[in-house]
C-alpha cells in the first residue's frame, strides 16, 4: 500500500479527501498546517508521492511544492495536484 501525504490549507477538507483516498487504498496522512517546520518530518521519511490540494490558496501550494523539489529527500517523490481553478493552476502544471 502506497503511502500518500495529502496536504490542502483547511483541516476539515483534508480530513474528507484523505477518506476519499484511504477509501482508493493508499494510506494517507493528511498535513495542514501552514509552516515549513511542519514539512521537515518529510525529509526525514519521504511518502511514496505528495498530492497538493489547490482548491484554497494555490500559491501555497505551488511554494510547497518548489520546497519539496528543492529539498534532497523529496526531490524524487512525486507531486500530484487535484483539485483548484485551471486558470489560476495551469503555471503550476506546466
Amino acid at each position: 500500500m502506497s503511502r500518500v501525504v495529502l496536504i490542502l490549507w483547511n483541516a476539515a477538507e483534508a480530513e474528507e479527501r484523505a477518506k476519499a483516498l484511504r477509501r482508493a487504498g493508499y494510506r494517507v496522512a493528511s498535513h495542514s498546517d501552514q509552516g515549513a517546520e511542519g514539512f521537515r518530518v518529510f525529509r526525514e521519511k519521504p511518502p511514496d508521492a505528495f498530492v497538493i490540494d489547490l482548491c484554497r490558496l494555490p500559491s501555497h501550494g505551488r511554494a510547497v511544492a518548489t520546497w519539496l523539489r528543492q529539498q534532497k529527500p523529496t526531490r524524487h517523490v512525486p507531486i500530484v495536484f487535484i483539485e483548484g481553478d485551471p486558470e489560476k493552476t495551469q503555471r503550476m502544471r506546466s
